[in-house]
């Protein structure tokens, strides 16, 4: 008798905690689909569920806002899983193409140019094999002194300027053999005031 009682408390004190719980309307009549709200998607399908949410698929999306991540070394990875496919970065501007950079699949490097969001050709290919770098137009770069005697490249102009510099200092040099001889030449000859003086 005294377990009944104990059990027909504690069934009246649940029923009490369960009238004083807030039920939402939606639960109470709900069919499909829970509201975000109420804790669900507030849609009948993945694709829906996603957008309401704001959640990315994995298979593939569009995003409309700066991306970041945050973490120690982090690395950003494209896998090619066909393994003689290419991978490729692209940039647009305003919906139109102007540069890719791609991995071709004989696996070579490759900054590609477009116009008007036309391919034009590759500036720079970088030959997977042998690292060789090959450009289609000729490089321009800083011109480097003449006096620089340096690892740096140097520039067509910067050849021709050291030739120059080294065919005015030639041209000097002979200048100045030339008129030591002449003067050498008219002391021997008694045409210099200083065999003139001896006389």
């Amino acid at each position: 008798m005294k377990r009944f009682f104990i059990g027909a408390l504690v069934a009246l004190f649940s029923v009490a905690t369960l009238g004083a719980t807030t039920v939402p309307s939606s639960l109470i009549n709900w069919v499909a689909p829970l509201p975000i709200a109420d804790g669900g998607t507030g849609a009948t399908s993945a694709a829906a569920a996603r957008a309401a949410l704001g959640v990315p698929s994995i298979a593939g999306d569009i995003f409309t806002g700066n991306i970041q991540m945050n973490y120690s070394n982090p690395r950003l990875q494209l896998n090619d899983t066909s393994a003689s496919g290419s991978v490729d970065v692209s940039y647009y501007k305003n919906s139109v193409l102007t540069w890719r950079l791609q991995k071709t699949s004989a696996d070579n490097f490759v900054v590609a140019r477009a116009v008007s969001g036309t391919f034009v050709d590759n500036p720079i290919s970088i030959a997977n094999a042998t690292g060789v770098v090959t450009y289609t137009a000729i490089p321009v770069q800083p011109t480097p002194s003449t006096a620089d005697n340096s690892t740096n490249s140097a520039t067509t102009a910067y050849v021709v300027g050291l030739a120059e510099s080294r065919e005015a200092k030639r041209s000097v040099r002979i200048g100045a053999d030339k008129q030591l001889r002449n003067s050498q030449f008219q002391y021997e000859m008694g045409l210099s005031s200083g065999s003139e003086k001896r006389r």
